[in-house]
This record gives C-alpha cells, sequence and structure tokens, in this order.
C-alpha cells in the first residue's frame, strides 16, 4: 500500500506536470497499473469487502447452538452445558452436526463462560 505522498506526487506529475504514467512508473519505481490507480482516485481507497465472509461449517447450526445457550440461561445450574463447547450431538439438541470446541467458540461469542454471574 502507498502512502498519501507517493499519490499526491504521481498525481503531481501525470496531471499537472503532463509526464507519461510509463515515465512516472520507472522513475518512481513503481508498476504502471499502481500510477493508474493513482491518477484515478484522488485518496487511496479503502479496502471494501466484495462479498460477506462466510460462515465456518458451522453455518447451518448456528441457531441451533444459539437456542442452546439461550436455554441453558434458564435450566438449573447441575443440568447446564459446562464443556467448552453445548452437546450437538444430543437427542434434545435441535442441531446435530459433528464439530470441534474451537468452531463452537468462535461462532457463538457467549460459549466460552469462565466465570459464573453474580
Amino acid at each position: 500500500m502507498f502512502g498519501m505522498e507517493i499519490y499526491t506526487t504521481v498525481r503531481q506529475l501525470v496531471l499537472l506536470q503532463g509526464l507519461s504514467r510509463r515515465d512516472v512508473a520507472a522513475r518512481l519505481g513503481i508498476s504502471r497499473d499502481a500510477v493508474a490507480k493513482m491518477c484515478r482516485y484522488e485518496e487511496p481507497p479503502g479496502y471494501v469487502r466484495t462479498k460477506p465472509v462466510p460462515l465456518t461449517k458451522l453455518g447451518p447450526v448456528v441457531g441451533g447452538i444459539e437456542a442452546i445457550l439461550d436455554a441453558d440461561e434458564t435450566a438449573p445450574a447441575k443440568q447446564r452445558h459446562t464443556a467448552p463447547m453445548p452437546s450437538l450431538s444430543s437427542s434434545a439438541s435441535p442441531c446435530s452436526i459433528p464439530t470441534n470446541a474451537t468452531a463452537c467458540r468462535k461462532t457463538s461469542p457467549r460459549s466460552p463462560r469462565r466465570h459464573r454471574p453474580a
């Protein structure tokens, strides 16, 4: 990524002084495509995702995990899921997909409970 100084230098050389893009690229040691992009935009363009980030393999069962965690909020203390992840293979579970604890923790920010509520 180039800084704002390079952008202004390239734009001054190409647009104001009339040097060719090829000459500016050779003089500054950057690619001609970079020079063309710098001439196109006044400021460096920010990073923009074109597609949303895909969910992990837990994507289809996130609702089920959330339901289990919500049910644990009201369950008696000895009936709550105390393992690092909810049991996804139990018969009471609305979802059944084999997975690991890390994927479950990354999917639900509420999953890693290290302390009891006061």
